[in-house]
């Protein structure tokens, strides 16, 4: 039966249809929050000022609070970090957060609370 497509069209059409789901596959998976992906920039640029893991042996700031502090603390809602990480502060000033920079970096802070 001739459908009107040939055998290269069809294939063309399943090659497109297989780059679209991983596109959109892939697009998904990047918008999950991701603790690990905080973690890293906790390392890159929170570690010098903050206690950000129980391990940690670098020394940090008296001013700045433990992320198991922050974790665990009424007051430091995810609200308040998020304003918080929003604003330059500090040795952090060439930090830039995005939203889901932001979101990944709360999801650190909340996996150290004992």
């Amino acid at each position: 039966m001739n459908t009107g497509y040939s055998a290269i069209g069809r294939v063309a059409a399943i090659v497109a249809i297989v780059i679209a789901t991983a596109w959109v596959l892939g697009v998904r998976a990047q918008g999950r929050i991701d603790p690990k992906r905080g973690e890293a920039l906790a390392n890159t640029w929170c570690i010098n000022c903050h206690l950000i893991s129980n391990d940690q042996t670098a020394p940090a700031s008296a001013d700045a609070p433990p992320f198991t502090t922050m974790a665990t603390d009424d007051g430091y809602s995810d609200e308040r970090l998020r304003a918080f990480l929003r604003e330059p502060h500090g040795p952090m000033e060439g930090f830039n957060p995005d939203e889901k920079q932001i979101n990944d970096l709360i999801a650190y802070i909340r996996t150290q609370a004992p």
